[in-house]
């Protein structure tokens, strides 16, 4: 279905963002990455292989990060399990809180000066688009704080000189049924596309218009790993069948969108379907300006094992990005598991392949560089969601869970040098 725009509606989207308390960056206009061939160079003509995180967790808060149990694994569901628990007034507080503890600027100062380059800043539409003050098509509503966020995280990345690729990883209505596209009803994003494309294409094109002068924002990583509606029945065994045919279309009218701000200037970053694997109907590029975007669970350590359509693109020479992955390592003990690390991101390295490790803090993990931990009796707040227990008191549950928030300050997790070191991490 070929969907536009409508002028009114875009121009009152572009009006009502750049009125917000935004960071503007008044220097060069041109980004400091570009795609050359296969290569992504500075405005030295220096190539540059980007290393560095995903802000996992933070705008789009995941069950099994923080230990919230199905079904409260998804933004929506896990607010929802925090209301009930707390109240509203409370919930309200407990997600500044959240916001504010778990990315800091000391955090992202922590990055550059491990020897990292980026960040992949991962938001939730939903935050910035709330979907139930959404009243009029053809008045969007945008929420300030959430855009603030952005902003703060942006900003923060600048001035540590990392290069930021800004990441819709919950699109409007969702790209995907599952918790990560905080999908509500299904994947409404492909399910009604009249109406949840338009605000994806209206708030990219406000996003692009916002950070057009700030050169430290390189690009857009457009929709995190979508999963067209049939695909995930045919699985892995057929991925021929798979039809990407809309997610292309879709991809294009971003394209043009975007590309009416910033006249090439910005890298897009194209995620394949089905998990950020399947690039059919995906090539040959369109722009040249645009790098294809891969997601792998394990991570390869050989080029051998990269995923089939991810060789294909390889092999023809196109630029490619390993956009998220490296926590999952169950079937190996951990020093088989740091060795594995050294051995994928050499590997990339080597091919010219940059990457994002998926992402820099979760609870009762030791996947990433700090580990935070639960507090005490936070059992019966898992057992009462999980349907094993009773609820607790409000006054209980309000001392639980802020404790809980108040875990996630940097100051109070573990950090864990041997995983950093294990993906290139310099420690001084």
């Amino acid at each position: 279905m070929n969907i536009s725009l409508k002028k009114p509606l875009l121009n009152m989207v572009l009006l009502s963002l750049v009125t917000l308390s935004a960071y503007t960056y008044a220097g060069e206009a041109q980004s400091y990455l570009q795609v050359d061939g296969r290569w992504l160079v500075d405005n030295n003509g220096h190539k540059v292989v980007l290393r560095g995180f995903g802000l996992g967790g933070w705008m789009l808060p995941e069950g099994y990060m923080l230990e919230f149990p199905n079904p409260y694994s998804s933004p929506t569901k896990i607010r929802e399990a925090v209301v009930d628990l707390t109240g509203e007034k409370a919930a309200t507080k407990f997600f500044e809180l959240y916001e504010s503890n778990y990315v800091t600027q000391q955090d992202l100062a922590k990055v550059k000066s491990w020897g990292f380059n980026s960040i992949r800043i991962a938001f939730n539409a939903n935050r910035i688009l709330p979907p139930a003050k959404q009243k009029d098509p053809e008045q969007l509503v945008f929420d300030e704080s959430g855009m603030a966020l952005l902003d703060k995280a942006v900003r923060w990345s600048a001035q540590q000189e990392l290069y930021v690729i800004l990441d819709m990883h919950g699109a409007p209505g969702g790209q995907s049924s599952h918790n990560i596209a905080d999908a509500v009803d299904g994947a409404l994003l492909w399910e009604k596309p009249e109406i949840y494309q338009p605000r994806t294409i209206a708030l990219w094109q406000a996003l692009a218009k916002r950070y057009n002068e700030n050169p430290w924002v390189i690009g857009y990583d457009l929709i995190n790993e979508p999963i067209l509606p049939g695909t995930e029945e045919l699985g892995w065994e057929k991925l021929e069948q798979h039809n990407n045919q809309p997610l292309r279309d879709l991809y294009g009218r971003l394209t043009q969108a975007i590309r009416e701000i910033d006249q090439g200037k910005k890298i897009l970053f194209i995620e394949g379907g089905f998990w950020a694997q399947q690039f059919k109907d995906l090539t040959p590029p369109w722009d040249d300006n645009m790098v294809y975007t891969f997601h792998a669970y394990p991570a390869p350590s050989k080029v051998e094992q990269l995923p089939k359509y991810v060789k294909e693109l390889h092999a023809a020479g196109y630029p490619i990005w390993f956009g998220e992955g490296g926590e999952n390592y169950s079937k190996l003990k951990w020093q088989e598991w740091l060795e594995h690390n050294r051995a994928f991101t050499s590997m990339l390295e080597k091919e010219t392949v940059g990457w994002s490790w998926w992402t820099t803090k979760k609870f009762s993990r030791t996947t990433q560089p700090w580990q935070c931990f639960l507090p005490e009796k936070f059992s019966l707040i898992r057992n009462y969601l999980a349907g094993h227990g009773p609820k607790p008191s409000q006054a209980e549950a309000q001392k639980i869970l802020f404790a809980y928030v108040k875990n996630l300050q940097t100051k109070r997790c573990e950090f864990i040098p041997e995983m950093l070191q294990s993906i290139g991490g310099k420690l001084k």
